[in-house]
């Protein structure tokens, strides 16, 4: 919270007494106070102003307080979300082999899943991994139609059905083989 607002906050009463003690110390018509006079005596204005600066400056010590706990609070929740986004090591594990596979050769979304559950990681970790990657599965898709291109001949149907069995989408299959000039 900025200082300013926390002045702002301060309740009616204190801004009251600060002002009239603040300007109390300026009057020149302040009488000393005897014992029977109704005037305050200069001494107790300053002890007021005092007490009005003392609790300004409170005011201000505990909006600064507040600020950096919420930047603290702030800051611890940035590095949870950056550790949740992390995974855990099991899902960083199956990520860096989705990536291993990836390099190595074209995949479907499914068909990675199958792959990395094979390896021995659970569905959800393998999920994970492979979204964290943010692959273009429709790249996958090209790359797939021209590695079996490159061993035997399809049709263009033939491709696309090919390559939804092997776990792309309809869509995806269809903009593969369309990269081929099928």
């Amino acid at each position: 919270m900025p200082k300013d607002l926390a002045v702002a906050e301060m309740s009616e009463e204190v801004q009251r007494a600060c002002a009239e003690a603040v300007s109390g110390l300026s009057d020149p018509t302040i009488r000393y106070r005897s014992a029977w006079s109704p005037y305050r005596t200069r001494t107790s204005l300053i002890n007021e102003a005092k007490a009005c600066v003392q609790s300004k400056w409170d005011a201000v010590v505990e909006a600064e307080r507040k600020a950096e706990e919420e930047r603290r609070r702030a800051e611890e929740q940035r590095r949870a979300e950056e550790e949740a986004a992390r995974g855990t090591v099991s899902q960083q594990n199956a990520r860096a082999k989705a990536a291993e596979y990836l390099d190595f050769t074209a995949f479907s979304r499914s068909g990675l899943i199958d792959q990395l559950e094979y390896e021995g990681f659970s569905e959800g970790d393998a999920a994970f991994g492979i979204d964290a990657l943010n692959v273009d599965w429709n790249e996958q898709a090209a790359r797939m139609a021209a590695k079996y291109l490159d061993f035997t001949a399809f049709s263009r149907s033939g491709l696309i059905e090919q390559l939804v069995y092997e776990g792309f989408t309809q869509e995806q299959a269809e903009y593969g083989v369309s990269t081929t000039g099928l």
